[in-house]
């Protein structure tokens, strides 16, 4: 398991499954994979980027999928979240790199 950050709690409940497919179930993301995935997220990016950050591009993410492709899978959520987590984290690490320090 990875860091937590101060008085963050596990939420622990049941995915749920919101659709069926032929034989395929799509699972939505229940709050305790969202949790798992920021965990994850925050694990990676913690020494760039706040946990509120996190938890801001994580549930953006979720709705943004959600729109495309509901329900949105908890694999793609945490793919999308890492892709734009890591770009923001670059960003900030480029523009560090070129200001003056003083």
């Amino acid at each position: 398991m990875g860091h937590r950050h101060q008085g963050h709690q596990p939420v622990r409940r049941r995915r749920a499954v919101v659709a069926q497919s032929g034989d395929e179930q799509i699972d939505e993301p229940s709050e305790a994979s969202l949790a798992d995935i920021v965990e994850r997220m925050f694990t990676l990016f913690e020494h760039e980027l706040s946990l509120a950050t996190i938890v801001r591009v994580v549930r953006r993410c979720r709705r943004e999928l959600d729109i495309l492709a509901h329900p949105a899978s908890a694999a793609s959520l945490e793919l999308m979240a890492r892709q734009r987590l890591g770009g923001m984290s670059a960003i900030r690490s480029a523009a560090a790199q070129t200001l003056p320090h003083g």
